[in-house]
């Protein structure tokens, strides 16, 4: 959580920004290209605001709400955690597994 105070008038007030929650997504193994839908709370509903990462590799946010995201795979997307930054907070989360692009499955199954 992340805490901000402002003076005004010599007075300091204080707001709080809650950070994203991940709670499910759609597809835990995706296509290169294909949209996912990620959902919890604390999103951005300004797609603009809403920043979806595979990892090193930055996605396509095609929609958000306050309660999900919809991005597309991109093609370098590998095995790793998603995370979701709301950049009008600056705060992100990142989730515990892994995501998978089906592109790449077969590096998997050689180790």
């Amino acid at each position: 959580m992340r805490l901000t105070i402002f003076f005004l008038s010599g007075m300091a007030t204080m707001a709080f920004a809650q950070g994203p929650e991940i709670t499910s997504i759609s597809d835990s193994v995706a296509f290169p290209g294909q949209e996912i839908v990620i959902s919890g709370s604390g999103f951005n509903p300004d797609t603009s605001k809403t920043k979806v990462w595979f990892g090193q590799v930055k996605g396509r946010t095609m929609s958000s709400t306050a309660f999900s995201v919809v991005a597309r795979v991109p093609a370098q997307a590998r095995l790793a955690n998603l995370e979701v930054i709301n950049t009008g907070t600056g705060l992100g989360v990142k989730t515990d597994n892994k995501f998978r692009s089906e592109e790449h499955t077969s590096e998997l199954q050689s180790l």
